[in-house]
């Protein structure tokens, strides 16, 4: 099995080698999804979810977190996610 934590795995570095063959290498940005806007932002959540789940950017408190509009592997889409 492979792991991420196996210094003797070399599917990371077999994938992103595949990635730059097909893509082409560009120093200082991301090897997939680099082409996108990043903003800095706040999410304030209205507590209505405190009975279903534990998670922190569900509570009462406001959250910080960064919003992604990327390009998708997929023509003419944009992907949207979010890191908390």
């Amino acid at each position: 099995m492979n792991s991420i934590n196996n210094p003797n795995d070399s599917m990371p570095k077999d994938v992103i080698d595949t990635l730059e063959k097909i893509q082409g290498r560009f120093p200082g940005a991301r090897r997939a999804h680099a082409k996108g806007l990043f903003f800095e932002a706040t999410f304030t959540p209205n507590g209505n979810a405190i009975a279903y789940t534990t998670a922190a950017h569900l509570q009462k408190e406001a959250v910080s977190n960064c919003p992604v509009f990327e390009q998708s592997t997929k023509p003419d889409s944009i992907r949207f996610s979010f890191t908390f």
